[in-house]
């Protein structure tokens, strides 16, 4: 029995700790990104996909794992959006249990965001950088013992990789604490019975948002639903009284102020079905 508690803790303690193979961020991992600064020649390294909302789930996906150290808010979340730039500019209470770590973070984030954007003009607008790829050159000098020198964007990709080493540091130090422990063990067996953690981790960060947007999409949708429906009996009503008017009676009433409105609760209607239909599109997308 101890043997096989020693296991799943070693195991556990492999899906937590910090993993050079691993791909945290975009499609590219701490072992590949080390071996630029070690090249002498340029490196056309691929970043993948690299966003605020990548960068950002994937650090409160790390945190998340340590429930009691991090909380179950998402630092990086301001009404409902991922923002770096507020989570940098946003003092932490000192009292927060995740003061220390989370100062680091905030520093190493602070110089990451004042780096992208000024290499990717794009960046603080779109929150995203417009390429996959960049160069990274590494210059080396001459004089022994010397260290090489990286260029800008291999410096300017480098505070992510110590942001998610250092919260998986702590996470595995509290793992190591009676106070922390049993509630990153649920956690883990909750997100991984099988005890195996993929190299390209799934984040569970973005699937609870993605999850959260799904159902806005749905309770969208069956407003739309509702308001149609109605819209559509309006028009029969209107429609009904123009027929009465026209036919009911010995001499046809007035119907230009029923006619005018007919007109535009027709374009309503319109409208409510091509919103639905985008609406409908949207959740497709995630369904598929």
């Amino acid at each position: 029995m101890a043997t096989q508690k020693n296991t799943s803790e070693h195991r556990i303690r492999s899906i937590i700790k910090y993993n050079t193979l691993r791909k945290y961020f975009g499609d590219w991992n701490p072992k590949e990104f080390n071996a630029c600064y070690r090249s002498e020649r340029p490196v056309l390294f691929r970043l993948g996909v690299l966003s605020v909302d990548d960068i950002c789930d994937t650090l409160w996906n790390e945190m998340s794992y340590n429930p009691v150290r991090f909380g179950t808010k998402n630092p990086f979340e301001f009404d409902g959006k991922n923002s770096l730039e507020k989570f940098i500019t946003t003092p932490i209470a000192p009292d927060n249990n995740a003061f220390g770590i989370l100062s680091i973070v905030q520093s190493h984030l602070s110089r990451f965001w004042a780096l992208a954007t000024k290499y990717d003009e794009t960046f603080a607008a779109t929150h995203r950088f417009k390429n996959n790829c960049v160069t990274i050159t590494t210059s080396f000098s001459a004089t022994p013992y010397s260290k090489p020198v990286p260029s800008t964007t291999y410096v300017m990709i480098a505070p992510l990789r110590e942001s998610i080493k250092q919260i998986a540091m702590q996470n595995l130090s509290d793992f190591g604490q009676k106070a922390y422990q049993q509630q990153m063990i649920d956690t883990v067996l909750q997100r991984h019975p099988d005890l195996v953690r993929p190299i390209k981790i799934q984040n569970f960060a973005a699937i609870s948002r993605q999850n959260k947007k799904l159902q806005e999409y749905k309770k969208n949708e069956k407003n739309l639903i509702d308001a149609i429906w109605d819209k559509n009996f309006e028009i029969t009503d209107t429609q009904s009284r123009i027929n009465t008017l026209n036919t009911e009676f010995e001499n046809p009433g007035d119907t230009t102020k029923d006619t005018i409105l007919l007109e535009l609760q027709t374009k309503e209607l319109e409208k409510l079905e091509h919103t639905l239909a985008t609406v409908q599109q949207r959740i497709k997308q995630f369904t598929k």
